[in-house]
């Protein structure tokens, strides 16, 4: 039982959705910076792939991924 805490379950990534054509760059920069910005257009992926996208590389095991979203109207 203690083991299945440590297991990370599997993530499927929506391939229709934009923001996985990026999912390599977007995982590099991720490995690489502290804070990484990703802009895309509303219904891109961002709010729901992104997270997936941090729990696949261990982000998600502590408190140092945070997905936000702001609209800009300007």
């Amino acid at each position: 039982m203690a083991d299945s805490f440590h297991t990370l379950p599997h993530c499927e990534f929506d391939d229709s959705l934009p923001i996985n054509q990026h999912h390599e760059p977007i995982t590099a920069a991720l490995r690489a910076h502290q804070v990484v910005v990703v802009c895309g257009e509303t219904g891109s992926g961002k709010t729901t792939q992104l997270p997936k996208l941090c729990w696949q590389l261990g982000l998600g095991e502590q408190p140092v991924c945070s997905v936000g979203s702001s609209l800009n109207e300007g």
